[in-house]
């Protein structure tokens, strides 16, 4: 039990160290695999079966997310956009929203055959949950 600890704390002390040297976007990614892996409890094994697969949804809706910004971006760039504009993004939003949802029921089914089904509900909520916690770290930040 002894090693283990002095292992947890190496490994601890070694992350933060990374943690410090990376750049801003790098580290929440960081502290959001960590928070995680911990909410998650995976064994190594799960890690490795788990971690690929999850960067591969998240890629792909980040990609998702990043398209609707640009829509949304490039109304509001516009001095007088028309009501064909608006109805525009709003379709493409809506088609968005679709998308991220069907991109959810092709990977829920691929979490579960790791994770099981309690512990991919627990991701859906824990995912959730370290938004919020990092929404308030910045909101702290900027309080006087």
């Amino acid at each position: 039990m002894k090693h283990f600890n002095t292992f947890c704390l190496t490994l601890a002390l070694v992350f933060t160290g990374f943690c410090a040297k990376a750049q801003p976007g790098e580290r929440i990614e960081q502290l959001r695999i960590a928070f995680l892996s911990e909410e998650l409890d995976l064994t190594t094994q799960e890690g490795q079966a788990f971690w690929p697969l999850f960067n591969e949804y998240n890629d792909q809706r980040k990609d998702l997310e990043k398209s609707a910004r640009r829509a949304e971006r490039d109304l509001d760039s516009k001095s007088s956009p028309s009501e064909e504009d608006v109805l525009e993004v709003a379709k493409l939003q809506t088609a968005n929203m679709r998308k991220q949802a069907d991109l959810l029921d092709d990977y829920l089914p691929k979490f579960m055959d790791i994770l099981g089904p309690k512990r991919t509900v627990r991701l859906m909520r824990s995912e959730e949950e370290f938004k919020r916690r990092m929404l308030e770290r910045i909101r702290d930040r900027r309080r006087p």
